[in-house]
Formats: C-alpha cells, structure tokens, sequence
C-alpha cells in the first residue's frame, strides 16, 4: 500500500527523471531566426527541426500574461535528418541544415504555413578516403546584397565545399586545414571566407582563387593559451568586416583583419570558460560555450553582461533585431532556450517538446 506521501515522493521522483531526459536528448546544436523575425528554427542533436512562433509570443505578452504554455512550445517539429544537425543557416526564403554528410533545403513557407515537411532538394556528400560521410559542422551563404549565389560547407574531413545555390551542384572544394573545421564566417565587402578548425588556424580563403591568402593561429601567442587544446571553436566578423573575434581551446580574442595584429583578450569572470559560438552585434561581443551563462562584452574588452541560462553548455545563439530592441535565442545542452530582449536577462523562455 503507498501512502500520500509516497506517491508525492514518486511523482517527483517521475518528473526529476523526465527532466533528465529531456536535457540528455534535447540538446540544441544551432539557431536562425527567420528574415522578419517572426520566426525562430533551432536544430536538435537528435536531428530534429523545431519552428517557433516568436511574434505570437510576443503578441501575447503585450496583452496579458500569458498563461497558454502551448505558446512555448514548437508550432512544427519535423524529422530533418537522422542524425544530429551540426550546420544551420537561412535566408528570406530558404533554410538550409547539414547534418552526417547530407545538407538539405527548405522553405520558410513550407514549415510556417506547415504545407509539407519535405525538403526542396538534399546533397549527399562522398565518403571520401573515409568509410564514414564527414559531419557538416558549418554552413554559410555567400553573394551579393540581393542574392544568395554559393553555399559553402565546413566539414569533418577537413575540407569546405561549395555548392551552386541554384542548381545544388559542386562548384570548388577548399583543402588546406589538417583538422576537422569547425566554424565560418564570411565577408560581402572582400570576398573573404574565415574557417576555424581543430587544428588551431583560422584560414582566410578568397573565393575567387580558390585559396588562403593568410592564415592567423591564435594559439601561438602566450596570452592566448590554455592547457586544454588549440582548437578554434567560434568566428565572428563585426559589419565592417574590420574585426575578427575567435576562439575555442584559446582565449576568445580580437584580430584586426588588415594588419592582422591582435587586438584584447575577453575575458569572463569563470576564466575556464571555452568558446562554442561568438558573434558581434552592433558594438557588442557575444558569446557562450562551456558554462550555464553568456557573456558579452564591448569591443575593447569591458565586460557589459554575464547572463545566466538554462543549458549547462552553450552551443547557439542567434541574435536579431525587432522594433529596435535585440533579441536574442541562447540554447544548448537544455531542452529549454532562453530568449531575452536586451544583453542583461532573460525574459522567457521556448521549450522544443
């Protein structure tokens, strides 16, 4: 016979383990939210994509508190791919997602208007000298201020690929790194592709040879290292595409792209803090990685905020700006993504199931 008491016990004991669950198979790789800001579509490790209605949130909130916890959660969840989505970028039509050696299109109109739950087209990558497809671990577009012409896509097999955004066909293969890739980053004003890999480099790539033009390895000055590894994790340009911010197994660090010279090591008060994703936002730096909170600092390396959060470890961030204000998606290894409305706290937060 149980008492009261012991079905209280076991059914907090029945929610502490669905908890645990959710974080140990939530994990939320990548954020984009759509061009309008209405919408925000996060990848999942289980190789789920899940769309949120941001604007009908935020609707709801301006009228009442809102008491709906269905709001929260995803209008559409859809199986992407198999396995884990590592690469997730978009444009105003197009969301693009790359997972174990396949990248796949979507539309925007198809997942909001929920119309289908099938891709436009998909790429499967070749295996290579390797028995395994290489991870897509990055993908970024690159063109004109009006068109979105060539996608690129940093790899497990040390290489990035390009793709005719068009017709889905190869255009070059970029070979030049001795470790998995692990972030891009490109520039509209030169051209300039950036990769980060575990091999400690940030290339720079001009996409019209083909070829780096220079190459900064951050690890190689003293106040930059740590005893954990050179890898290069994240890459951020600032709109002038004047700074650069990476880092990784090193200090997050500037790197002013004409001289190439160093600029200020940010730092956090946890100084173990590694870099997973770091982006530059109007004259904010903003990053997260290997700890429950996000930094953000001005460009001179003043620290601005430390934002506590639901993942234990930070994998994504998304940032975009809504009537003036900056709203930012923060996820990770949580089944939970905090959105906040400024670089202070946060507001609420989105739940993928």
């Amino acid at each position: 016979m149980v008492n009261l008491n012991d079905s209280g016990d076991l059914a907090n004991k029945s929610v502490t383990r669905s908890e645990a669950i959710k974080q140990y198979y939530a994990t939320i790789l990548c954020q984009t939210f759509s061009h309008d800001g209405k919408y925000l579509i996060a990848s999942l490790k289980s190789g789920k994509l899940a769309l949120f209605g941001i604007s009908r949130i935020f609707d709801s909130h301006e009228n009442q508190p809102c008491s709906d916890k269905s709001i929260y959660q995803p209008s559409i969840s859809i199986q992407a791919h198999k396995d884990a989505i590592y690469g997730l970028t978009g444009n105003k039509s197009l969301i693009l997602t790359g997972g174990k050696g396949e990248i796949k299109c979507w539309k925007w109109s198809d997942l909001v208007n929920q119309n289908t739950i099938e891709s436009q087209w998909s790429i499967t990558l070749a295996h290579g000298d390797s028995i395994l497809r290489p991870e897509i671990n990055s993908l970024v577009l690159c063109g004109n201020d009006e068109t979105d012409e060539l996608l690129l896509a940093g790899c497990g097999n040390n290489k990035i690929y390009g793709y005719d955004l068009e017709s889905n066909q190869p255009r070059l293969t970029l070979d030049g790194h001795t470790d998995y890739i692990n972030c891009l980053a490109y520039s509209k004003q030169s051209n300039i592709l950036f990769s980060g890999s575990e091999d400690g480099s940030v290339c720079l790539w001009d996409l019209r040879i083909g070829k780096t033009v220079n190459t900064i390895e951050p690890y190689k000055h003293n106040e930059l290292n740590r005893p954990f590894g050179k890898w290069i994790g994240s890459i951020a340009l600032d709109n002038s595409s004047e700074w650069m911010v990476c880092g990784g197994g090193p200090h997050l660090s500037s790197w002013h792209l004409r001289s190439l010279s160093r600029g200020v090591v940010f730092e956090s008060s946890s100084c173990d803090v590694t870099s997973q994703v770091a982006l530059i936002h109007n004259d904010y730096v903003v990053s997260g990685g290997s700890s429950s909170q996000v930094s953000t600092w001005s460009l001179n390396g003043k620290i601005f905020s430390e934002i506590p959060c639901e993942p234990f470890h930070v994998y994504s961030i998304a940032i975009h700006e809504k009537d003036q204000k900056s709203l930012m998606a923060i996820g990770g290894s949580s089944y939970k993504i905090n959105i906040c409305t400024n670089f202070k706290y946060n507001d609420f937060h989105l739940e993928v199931f």
